[in-house]
């Protein structure tokens, strides 16, 4: 079976995109990706954030390279150090609807 090699090249291509590098440009802001899946054009990615709360402001750096590819991507976000519990905020983006945030910690659900 070829695809599978280049399935996983283009996995750890992507995947290198994401996690070998701390995005943002003020050490306050610093997030980085530790896990990512996708299945039927849809993929789901965990981040840890210094600054949870700017997860709007994440996604699209995030969504916005591979959008063509899925019909929904889930960004689920914690801050550095704790990705076990429950994350403090997620976003969806859809090929539909755009972004949604969802505030899981701290404040109200919205």
């Amino acid at each position: 079976m070829r695809w599978v090699p280049l399935f996983a090249l283009a996995l750890m291509t992507l995947l290198a995109s994401f996690g070998a590098f701390v995005r943002g440009t003020a050490p306050r802001e610093k997030w980085v990706v530790t896990h990512q899946t996708s299945a039927h054009r849809t993929m789901v990615v965990a981040i840890q954030a210094t600054r949870p709360d700017h997860a709007p402001l994440i996604a699209p750096q995030i969504v916005e390279p591979v959008k063509s590819r899925y019909d929904e991507i889930l960004i689920y976000v914690w801050p550095p150090g704790d990705s076990t519990g429950m994350p403090a905020r997620r976003v969806q983006w859809t090929s539909r609807g755009g972004y949604t945030e969802i505030i899981f910690a701290g404040d109200a659900v919205r």
